[in-house]
């Protein structure tokens, strides 16, 4: 029969984060989970036991993976937070109590026991978890997971000093003004190119600089004012 709890909202839920803080058993989808599973109880007015729907709690506890959800469930109830009681019949919603921390004044919160003294054996209740962890694996086909190598993001190929730009440019016969700004534009972009992939020969960008030049737009910084510099200046002719 469901029976309604004398429970404290704020006094359950910091019994329950010192008490979290204090079990090393417990990992974030644990917590994740189980602050759902609160919160829910609190909407049923901490009636214990309360309907839950699969669907809804993994999707408000952020838990993807049905197999994470299942282990999850299955070890707060292994570890004393929750009791689950698998439906009766087909169609019908599993139920969750939520058990009660208890808090000592001097020692403060104190972890749930592993397995209440009444609780029954191990095998009724958390026998439904091992069947679903099963067949999940079975319909996902998924084969045991291996350790994967750690891609390292390839390096980009850079000049050691900018004084290497200038001496190529020098060794190449292109314009030495040039050299300060391909260095500056490509140092401050990370030596990547526009679409983020990283420069492999620096000199062979440089090369491509140069026959770009042509179709660059006219530099404000080339004449003061932005103005076009047709030639030397004839100061004698009048403004």
């Amino acid at each position: 029969m469901p029976e309604h709890l004398p429970a404290n909202y704020l006094t359950h839920m910091n019994g329950f984060i010192a008490t979290a803080s204090a079990d090393k058993r417990l990992k974030p989808a644990h917590i994740s989970l189980y602050l759902t599973l609160f919160g829910i109880w609190n909407r049923y007015f901490f009636m214990n036991p309360f309907p839950i729907s699969r669907m809804h709690v993994m999707q408000a506890s952020h838990i993807g993976s049905k197999v994470t959800y299942i282990q999850a469930l299955r070890d707060l109830h292994a570890f004393g937070y929750i009791r689950y009681y698998r439906s009766e019949s087909i169609g019908a919603a599993p139920q969750i109590s939520i058990l009660p921390i208890k808090i000592s004044p001097a020692a403060g919160p104190k972890a749930p026991p592993d397995r209440p003294a009444n609780d029954p054996a191990p095998g009724s209740e958390v026998d439904p978890f091992n069947k679903q962890v099963q067949k999940s694996n079975k319909e996902n086909g998924a084969p045991p997971t291996k350790n994967r190598k750690k891609v390292t993001p390839e390096k980009p190929d850079m000049p050691e000093h900018p004084e290497d730009v200038v001496i190529f440019f020098q060794q190449m016969r292109f314009d030495p003004r040039e050299a300060p700004r391909f260095f500056n534009h490509y140092e401050a972009n990370g030596w990547h190119q526009s679409n983020g992939l990283p420069i492999r020969n620096w000199k062979a960008a440089a090369e491509k600089w140069v026959s770009n030049i042509p179709h660059f737009k006219i530099r404000n910084n080339d004449t003061p004012n932005g103005r076009l510099n047709s030639g030397p200046s004839n100061y004698t002719d009048p403004l």
